[in-house]
């Protein structure tokens, strides 16, 4: 159930409570919904998509996501104690400066994961072994996740 100050931007076809008020502003107010029309250049926050949506006057177009993701299949060779090995993944939207997180679908067996933004577009995964035995973990999925600066 919505609560008070919800507010919700209506897509082409809306049903149900909202049909009617394509692409407008939907609020929560007083237990009822209340319609406003956007304005051009009205820019509202998505907190489920960590996204912008900026009003051109006859449409909601995104500005950019704040979040991006993407998924690689990667198997790492065999890495010896001490030392470690970087793989580069294609992440559109990547910028320098942008914050990278990464996470692996297999037990890291004491694996040091960490990311970063290199250059545009691309993010570098570094597995580094601080264990005193080489770690084969096998082929499995890298997610990456970067959030806009």
């Amino acid at each position: 159930m919505p609560t008070d100050g919800q507010t919700w931007v209506m897509r082409a076809s809306p049903t149900g409570v909202w049909s009617g008020q394509a692409k407008r502003l939907a609020q929560r107010i007083g237990g009822a919904w209340v319609y406003f029309a956007p304005f051009t250049g009205l820019v509202v926050f998505d907190a489920i998509m960590l996204a912008q949506w900026n009003w051109t006057s006859t449409a909601w177009t995104l500005v950019a996501p704040r979040i991006l993701e993407a998924t690689a299949t990667y198997n790492p060779p065999s890495i010896a104690a001490g030392s470690g090995l970087t793989a580069t993944i294609a992440v559109t939207g990547a910028a320098l400066g942008d914050y990278a997180r990464a996470s692996f679908s297999l037990d890291l067996q004491g694996i040091v994961l960490t990311a970063w933004v290199p250059a545009a577009n691309t993010v570098s995964v570094r597995f580094q072994n601080g264990t005193a035995a080489a770690v084969d973990l096998g082929s499995g999925t890298i997610r990456m996740r970067v959030e806009k600066a």
